[in-house]
């Protein structure tokens, strides 16, 4: 029997266990459209749909997708940037019953093909500005089918123009929505069907398709709602700021607004001068954002001439965010940051610090509702290990995956006995509060001792003159490894190595401090804004 010890410090209107009945998105949004029929649902530039036309749209291109030969369980790819047609195309594709494949806007070569050509995908839903980069890589993939969006020339001009196989048809995204009714005869779907093939970041080693169903996803949403409390359905205003190729920005951002009658504003790109205008201008209630962004907007020059005073939850995922970080945002705006915890194969959301409620230095939160947590030893994964203790989190709940596309061997390693391992080392107090050591590939052994990279970040971020930093850990002759920082600089900052050295030495164990101190412009990221320890460590190598 589980001791749900964290129980106990939810904040007093969240609810333990949900009970939300089975919908599926599309069916949800169907419903918003009857509610707030006249709400805004998405503006993006001078374009604005509510919840009715919204409706209308996706049922025009369920439509034109089943004209086009796709059925329930068919594989969609997807490759935009954020906007009002990827909203549509998305919602479309599980309308129908189909799977949808996301494919960020930023991928070139085989990042593409590879997750084409694994998920079993031969349409593609594609923006015009990217076809010549698939066009590279056309004959390493089975797509026959490509619904191409913002043609504003005749098809068969675009068709010559980009030269593509014949044996790929190309459908203008527009002319489709023109020629296609907008009564769509419901499909029968099932919430254990497969709603996303979310692919990992690749950021492990090879990209594997995380099998997210309809339950997954809901479940997730509902979660998040309830903890954001404060938060009223048909009353929020929420950029959609992270890309929605990623989990974070598709389900914590994209859905959870589309499930609750939220306005979206979407824009392809977002500055930090951009969210600050845009949260002021458009009475923005909610930010969800990498932390690499919320330090962008903490050290914009002009941060006290704007406005913020419309948020309400602000929330910080994808990658832990410094502690200094959190307490500088919260003085310079007087908003609530909150950190969220997850994961893609957990739809993403696992833990989230309370809103308005105890948080605690370097905590990750508290589980979310109708989720169950444990930590088990490192060497067998078999055995809880006590309080206070270190060791690799496991998760049970409605967002864990049905499992990873085509990887049978990974499934046994991954999910075992109803728990998800995540791969995530971590402890817990004794009021159920986590908190995340290192990833298990992430850890460093110098000397026989661990080291974990984000106990001596959190120390780098105290450094007044300190950006952004990573440690990774480097070979030594002597010791097998050592730790190394790679640091960012903030804008007229002069800082040394030796002041970094100095300063590690006062606040940590020897073995911790690092030896090698790399000053950089900026530090790798991932399309999603999280900082690349591996991209570090392959430098090095190389």
């Amino acid at each position: 029997m589980i001791e749900r010890v964290w129980h106990k410090n939810y904040p007093p209107t969240v609810r333990k266990y949900l009970n939300e009945p089975d919908r599926t998105l599309t069916e949800i949004i169907k419903e918003n459209a009857e509610k707030f029929s006249d709400r805004v649902a998405i503006k993006s530039f001078d374009m604005t749909i509510n919840y009715k036309q919204l409706v209308e749209k996706i049922n025009k291109l369920s439509n034109s997708l089943e004209d086009l030969g796709v059925s329930k369980g068919d594989r969609v790819a997807l490759m935009m940037q954020n906007s009002v047609e990827y909203i549509i195309s998305y919602c479309a594709i599980l309308n129908i019953g189909a799977t949808a494949v996301p494919i960020n806007p930023l991928y070139k070569g085989r990042d593409i093909s590879y997750r084409i050509n694994d998920s079993g995908t031969n349409i593609l839903i594609i923006e015009k500005e990217l076809v010549e980069r698939f066009k590279k890589i056309q004959n390493e993939t089975k797509i026959h089918k490509m619904i191409v969006t913002k043609i504003k020339k005749r098809i068969e001009n675009f068709t010559k123009s980009i030269e593509l196989n014949e044996s790929i048809t190309i459908y203008s995204f527009d002319t489709l929505l023109s020629i296609y009714s907008s009564n769509f005869m419901e499909s029968s779907i099932k919430m254990d069907d497969v709603a996303l093939l979310a692919y990992t970041g690749g950021t492990t080693g090879v990209s594997k398709g995380a099998m997210l169903t309809h339950k997954n996803m809901m479940a997730s949403v509902w979660q998040m709602f309830e903890w954001y409390v404060g938060l009223e359905k048909g009353k929020e205003v929420v950029p959609l700021i992270l890309p929605t190729s990623h989990i974070t920005g598709l389900n914590c951002v994209m859905n959870l607004a589309l499930a609750t009658a939220q306005t979206i504003i979407v824009k392809p790109r977002f500055s930090a001068t951009d969210i600050l205008e845009t949260v002021e201008k458009e009475r923005v209630t909610m930010l969800c954002m990498v932390p690499t962004l919320y330090v962008e907007l903490i050290n914009h020059p002009d941060l006290p001439k704007y406005n913020l005073k419309s948020l309400k939850i602000c929330t910080s995922g994808g990658a832990p965010t410094p502690i200094e970080v959190q307490k500088q945002f919260e003085r310079i705006t007087g908003s609530n940051l909150t950190e969220a915890f997850g994961l893609t194969e957990c739809s993403p959301g696992v833990c989230l610090t309370p809103v308005g409620g105890e948080k605690r230095d370097r905590s990750i939160g508290l589980p979310l509702p109708d989720t169950d947590c444990k930590i088990v030893d490192l060497e067998t994964g078999t055995k809880e290990v006590p309080v206070g203790e270190i060791g690799e989190l496991i998760v049970q709940g409605p967002q864990v995956m049905k499992g990873y596309w085509n990887k049978p061997e990974e499934n046994k390693i991954t999910l075992r006995n109803g728990w998800l391992y995540t791969g995530d080392v971590v402890y817990r107090d004794e009021d159920g509060f986590f908190y995340v050591a290192d990833r298990k590939k992430d850890v460093i052994v110098t000397g026989g001792y661990n080291v974990y990279p984000r106990e001596v970040e959190e120390i780098l971020y105290e450094i007044p003159g300190i950006k952004e930093s990573a440690v990774i850990g480097i070979p030594h002759d002597y010791y097998g490894e050592t730790v190394k920082a790679v640091v960012a600089l903030k804008e007229d900052h002069n800082i040394t190595e030796d002041d970094v050295i100095n300063f590690c030495k006062q606040r940590l164990t020897t073995y911790k401090c690092p030896t090698v101190i790399e000053i950089r412009d900026e530090l790798p990221k991932s399309p999603a804004g999280k900082i690349l320890r591996r991209e570090l460590r392959l430098q090095k190598t190389n």
